[in-house]
């Protein structure tokens, strides 16, 4: 499961209290018998953007990571 953490509180520039520099995507693996949660990777901007909404993480068929960072209006491929 892929997931995108805005780390914002929806207003430019406002972290959340977590104190959040940035926008990140997660990838996580489920475990449904235990009932936990395990953080598999972590997709981070290289330029630290800290997006306000709308951003998303998309699986490619061939493995490799789509990022939209929302409202910062950028796009990346993550070659894994």
């Amino acid at each position: 499961m892929t997931i995108f953490d805005n780390g914002s509180d929806g207003i430019a520039g406002h972290p959340l209290p977590t104190n959040a520099t940035q926008s990140r995507g997660i990838q996580l693996r489920l475990n449904y018998t235990s009932m936990t949660v395990t953080l598999e990777m972590e997709f981070l901007s290289p330029t630290g953007l800290l997006a306000t909404s709308q951003g998303n993480v998309q699986s490619l068929n061939n493995g490799n990571k789509f990022l939209g960072w929302g409202g910062q209006w950028y796009g990346e491929v993550i070659h894994l």
